[in-house]
């Protein structure tokens, strides 16, 4: 698991679902490699109202310039190349990001994931709610920046970080011990902007 290159994706969005019309807003990926960290932020055109400004802070004016997902497709498939997604609820992002993708006509191979939320569910199962903040918390995780992409990307790459050295303590240095699914890369059949 130590050596495994994760990809941390947070988004924020229109609404709760792709399947409904909602977009994302804003993605972050927080790549952690062995020996370094790159992260990865922007904010999305929707092209269309943004949803839950106060969930997000984010308004239409704040979005207006920002670059269509269809534009930013290329720069994602490169910091998520080779690496496990890794999310807080990963069938959100997944769901988002696969949605976007196919709609800007890429599509997005089944890929390593791991969620941190199931994750805590296992590691503090005495919490009287798994919500991001409450895990950090309960971890020692600084958490600053709520409900912006960037913010939760980091915290979630600092919650597994914990959740990784309190698995290896256990004997669980295996990414089909951890609870990865699938437990393979795509190999080829990643898709090349």
């Amino acid at each position: 698991l130590r050596e495994t290159p994760v990809a941390v994706v947070d988004v924020e969005t229109t609404g709760f679902s792709p399947l409904t019309g909602d977009r994302i807003i804003e993605i972050a990926v927080v790549r952690l490699e062995p020996d370094w960290t790159e992260e990865y932020v922007t904010l999305v055109n929707p092209l269309r109202d943004p949803g839950p400004v106060h969930v997000h802070g984010l308004r239409a004016e704040d979005v207006a310039s920002a670059p269509m997902f269809e534009e930013i497709v290329g720069d994602l498939l490169e910091v998520m190349r080779g690496a496990v997604m890794v999310a807080h609820n990963i069938r959100f992002e997944r769901d988002f990001v696969a949605a976007e993708m196919s709609s800007a006509g890429v599509f997005l191979p089944k890929i390593p994931s791991l969620c941190t939320l199931e994750l805590a569910y296992k590691m503090e199962p005495s919490l009287l709610n798994h919500r991001l903040a409450s895990c950090c918390a309960a971890a020692g995780v600084p958490y600053y920046a709520s409900h912006t992409a960037l913010g939760d990307a980091r915290a979630e790459a600092d919650l597994l970080r914990r959740y990784l050295l309190r698995a290896e303590a256990e004997g669980l240095t295996s990414l089909d011990a951890f609870g990865c699914v699938p437990a393979i890369f795509p190999g080829d059949d990643w898709p090349d902007l």
